[in-house]
């Protein structure tokens, strides 16, 4: 038997907030969290959406937030957490597998999840995969520097936030969190260049500079994972990097969105030239 979590929605219904757009938070929600014979009632819960390609998909992700930071089934304790609807993996099990392998390999900042019984407005709305967003901070991504920041290399929606850098090779890098907003742009300026450097250093072969600008191990963790999982958003989108202050190396990962991983996509059907494969 799966843990429950009953979502009490307050003046807004599910359906609103999947017409409404992901954006838009809900407060003032209440929720049931149900592990074996653990129950806790927690009140005045933001609720909003999330994803990307998985918020346009017709089982969606949430977002829950609470007052106070709690502890879910031993992950941890934080006030924000994913309810992950993995629809494109009718296994469920591809996400939580590469969590797996991420711990497993040793990435310093490797997620886990669990499983949960959703149901909102007492409407079952299927199992869902619990965890922590990427983000910086304790029990995530946990810089300390006031210059560290966490980026992603998106290829797919990275034009769509409000700031973006391309990298020389062409790749798109977008903030996803940082330590000091007010240091993202000097810390952005010194990613950015770091990471020019280290694409024309792998063009060039020079291994010493590769390892002046990279954590080594981490990149081959990571490798491993994506190469083990057969990630088509490898190195695409969905690709995360952290530099602890402007004298860091540039770090891989942690990883993540792996629901079309392990041959669970298809290419040129239907004269698209990339779908999701539909069991």
């Amino acid at each position: 038997e799966f843990p429950r979590m009953e979502i009490s929605l307050s003046d807004v219904t599910l359906e609103e907030i999947y017409e409404n757009g992901k954006e838009i938070k809900y407060l003032g929600n209440n929720v049931i969290f149900t592990d074996g014979d653990k129950k806790e009632e927690y009140e005045d819960v933001e609720i909003k959406g999330r994803g990307n390609a998985t918020w346009a998909q017709i089982k969606k992700p949430l977002q829950i937030k609470f007052r106070q930071k709690v502890d879910l089934l031993g992950l941890g304790p934080r006030k924000k957490w994913i309810l992950l609807a993995n629809y494109a993996d009718w296994t469920n099990l591809r996400t939580d597998t590469a969590f797996y392998i991420e711990k497993m390999v040793g990435e310093k900042y490797a997620y886990r999840g669990d499983f949960v019984e959703l149901f909102v407005n007492d409407d079952y709305q299927g199992l869902y995969y619990l965890t922590r967003g990427i983000e910086v901070g304790k029990n995530a991504v946990d810089l300390r520097d006031p210059y560290g920041v966490l980026v992603e290399l998106d290829n797919v929606y990275g034009q769509a936030e409000e700031l973006y850098y391309v990298t020389g090779n062409g790749e798109h890098l977008t903030v996803k969190d940082s330590v000091d907003e007010d240091s993202v742009a000097i810390a952005m300026e010194d990613f950015v260049a770091n990471f020019n450097a280290l694409e024309k250093a792998v063009r060039d072969r020079d291994y010493n500079v590769i390892n002046e600008l990279i954590d080594v191990e981490s990149f081959a963790e990571y490798y491993l994972i994506e190469e083990l999982t057969l990630n088509t958003d490898a190195y695409f989108t969905s690709q995360y990097f952290y530099k602890d202050g402007l004298n860091d190396k540039i770090h891989a990962g942690p990883a993540w969105d792996f629901d079309i991983s392990l041959n669970n996509y298809r290419r040129g059907q239907d004269n698209d030239p990339a779908m999701p494969f539909t069991p």
